[in-house]
């Protein structure tokens, strides 16, 4: 067993390293374009659009001025005023997640100058997992107008005003506004003014330096100083989203705060805590408004509750965790490691472990073994949690396995799991083409204990595409925590994963259940053979999942070249003749592999296709749209390389009982692929508590939201859709 120890410790290094977004003139809007369905969804469960009548427009606009006289070289206060159908909302200037900020375009004279809007104060509004701030009701933007000194005569003042206006629909609408407006000496004020200085008064303040900021990788608590009934805030960045918790704000000795998970646009990072912050409801109800502008310190922020939308509003899923504290997260972490071990994922590293076992059962110093695999299995938790938790805190989305949504990895993986393949099928021996090499291969201590160590850095990384039940909420929780809490939580994982094997080398005895090493082991070695070389099979299928049909090439010309390497090399140490040739058989191919690479192009994402399935791609548009006809919902959240998700598919989803009822109980079904990274399904697993795939939910008519579990069973899903269809 020398052989695949010194290529296990190679290969998983290098993974290790790679893993290492005129006053009272009008003009009404036209807005009465085709519906945007699914831009934004404000509405029930069940609610059916309701189209506006052709010609008509869910938003009046008008242009109004302050006085009656433009005076040179003084200031002209002018406004838009956009009045809302009932229901019916524009966006602001940052809209969220989804929609487009109301424009203005000016046409002034020649010398005008035009500055503005002060934006009213929006409102949130949250429809599944989309968080977006939308004006309603009757809306007033003030501008200024810059008068020069030469003005004269009348003036024309245009503007064209464009918004998106949403309901069950969202239709574009817009309008051209104009007014004639006389230049003179004085000006009195209009009839209008009073409107117009009211919205002014609703500018915001400076916000007091005492408003504190706290961050933790995504998550921010925004502390305001007094008691409050509530504080919300308003990013002013667009699409930047800062989705509050549930509930009410927390107060903390005489100071009120709330606490938010934020997500920003892909490629962005979070910085600042700048935008506008409303205390008691704002200036218009009587509270405070300010613009608050902070760079947040690092610190502990409590972990968000499990949200789940229902017919407009957020709740708790139903079967999901409402709270974990610290302990139980580190004894779910520790527990779902231990289940992990029966997963097909770790199978083919715990034969080469068993083998590990049996080869060291008569050494005396068995403990070592299991000490060094415990130390490879922990420290490669922690290097994998840590680089995770960096990687969250400048932005990224990403989750349990995230590894494997890189193309580079799985190909790494592959070829890792080709050479253990070969090695242990007699092709080759792994002696560094040295006699120092051989040598050193031959000392069983060093060379069982690295062995040993280097098994549990790989069971860490073939392991990630599998998920055990307690795994989930654990992860959840820690990575909501701060760095510390979270590598802890982590490392219960890693050590509820070698755990099993660390109580085997403590107590030696069970060990000698196992059969004496023997000439049976070369036989043993090569039928282990088989689990570890369709392991690489599996990884190939992945990449199949992920890449183009050029990406597949590259793959296939990389692999077939890694194997007439491994083969020469096996040839040079049997051959003398070969002898020469065999040690530089392997870096020869590595350089054609990576010409092939640079002639043939980059690794190209392949594309989902669903077609000829009941199956729909995942979006929270198209789930809403699918609740807005009154059906109910199944999202599957899976990867081509979680194997969990793969057994589920094929022993329950895709059976042909779970069709048939999914089929006539009207259900719509969405597929959400995290094969390649995704930042919408990452956001939303993370709204759910989840830090991985699988992820199953069922929406019910009534808009209910039920978690299942992360290993399904037929009886449990078949009972899960009828209780959401009714």
């Amino acid at each position: 067993m020398k052989a695949p120890r010194l290529l296990i410790g190679l290969l998983a290094a290098a993974t290790l390293i790679q893993t290492a977004g005129a006053s009272g003139a009008f003009v009404t809007g036209s807005g009465d374009s085709s519906p945007a369905s699914g831009i934004f969804q404000s509405s029930g469960a069940g609610a059916a659009p309701s189209p506006l009548a052709p010609g008509r427009s869910a938003v009046k606009a008008r242009l109004i001025t302050a006085q009656t006289a433009a005076v040179p070289g003084k200031s002209l206060k002018l406004a838009v005023e956009l009045t809302h159908d009932a229901g019916w909302h524009t966006y602001w200037k940052n809209p969220g997640d989804v929609g487009s900020p109301t424009e203005f375009q000016w046409t002034v004279p020649s010398g005008w100058k035009v500055t503005g809007p002060a934006w009213p104060e929006p409102t949130e509004t949250q429809a599944l997992s989309l968080t977006n701030y939308g004006i309603s009701g009757k809306a007033l933007y003030p501008f200024t107008a810059s008068v020069p000194q030469n003005a004269s005569g009348t003036a024309l003042v245009r503007v064209h005003v464009s918004w998106v206006a949403c309901k069950e629909q969202c239709v574009p609408g817009d309008a051209t506004l104009e007014t004639k407006i006389p230049v003179a000496s004085s000006a009195a004020a209009s009839p209008e003014a009073p409107l117009i200085e009211a919205a002014a008064s609703q500018v915001p303040d400076p916000a007091p330096k005492d408003i504190r900021a706290v961050k933790n990788g995504s998550r921010v608590l925004i502390s305001v100083p007094g008691h409050h009934v509530d504080i919300t805030f308003f990013p002013d960045a667009p699409g930047t989203v800062f989705k509050p918790d549930a509930g009410p704000a927390i107060h903390q000795g005489d100071a009120t705060a709330r606490a938010y998970t934020v997500s920003v646009q892909p490629g962005s990072k979070f910085g600042l805590v700048d935008g506008l912050l409303l205390v008691d409801g704002g200036k218009k109800n009587g509270g405070a408004t300010y613009q608050l502008t902070v760079t947040p310190e690092s610190g502990s922020v409590p972990a968000a509750a499990a949200a789940a939308v229902t017919s407009g509003g957020t709740g708790t899923p139903d079967g999901g965790l409402k709270q974990l504290t610290f302990l139980t997260a580190v004894l779910f972490a520790a527990l779902g490691g231990l289940i992990l071990n029966l997963m097909p994922c770790v199978f083919p590293v715990l034969s080469l472990k068993m083998l590990d076992l049996i080869g060291a059962s008569n050494d005396g110093r068995l403990i070592r073994h299991g000490l060094a695999f415990t130390a490879g299995v922990l420290l490669t938790m922690g290097a994998l949690s840590g680089t995770l938790i960096a990687l969250q805190a400048a932005g990224a989305s990403l989750g349990w396995g995230f590894q494997l949504q890189n193309p580079v990895i799985v190909l790494i993986l592959a070829l890792l799991f080709l050479a253990i393949t070969m090695n242990l099928a007699g092709v080759f021996e792994f002696t560094l083409g040295s006699r120092a090499g051989g040598n050193l291969a031959l000392k069983t201590p060093t060379r069982g204990l690295l062995g040993s160590f280097f098994t549990g850095i790989l069971a860490v990384i073939v392991a990630s595409p599998c998920t055990a039940p307690f795994m989930g909420a654990a992860l959840g929780f820690a990575l909501s925590q701060p760095a510390a809490i979270a590598v802890t939580v982590f490392l219960a994982l890693g050590f509820g994963m070698a755990l099993p094997w660390l109580l085997l080398t403590i107590f030696p005895g069970w060990v000698k259940w196992l059969p004496k090493p023997g000439a049976w082991m070369e036989t043993l070695k090569k039928v282990m053979a088989i689990p570890v070389g369709l392991a690489a099979v599996w990884l190939l299928w992945v990449l199949s999942q992920q890449l183009s049909r050029n990406g597949l090439m590259i793959v296939a010309g990389i692999l077939v070249l890694a194997a007439v390497s491994l083969w020469l090399i096996g040839r040079g140490q049997r051959l003398k003749p070969f002898g020469g040739l065999y040690p530089a058989s392997f870096p020869a191919a590595a350089a054609a592999a990576l010409v092939l690479y640079i002639g043939v192009g980059q690794f190209a994402p392949a594309a989902m296709s669903l077609e000829g399935t009941a199956w729909q791609a995942w979006s929270p548009e198209a789930v809403q749209a699918a609740r807005n006809s009154g059906k109910p919902v199944f999202i599957d959240f899976t990867a081509a390389w979680c194997v969990t998700c793969q057994v589920n598919k094929k022993a329950v989803i895709d059976t042909e009982d779970v069709e048939s009822a999914a089929r006539n109980l009207g259900y719509a079904r969405f597929l959400a692929d995290w094969t390649n990274k995704d930042p919408a399904i990452s956001a939303e697993l993370a709204r759910y508590r989840h830090n991985g795939v699988p992820l199953y939910i069922v929406i019910s008519k009534s808009g209910a939201v039920k978690v299942l579990p992360e290993l399904l069973t037929k009886d449990t899903l078949l009972s899960a859709l009828k209780e959401g269809a009714n």
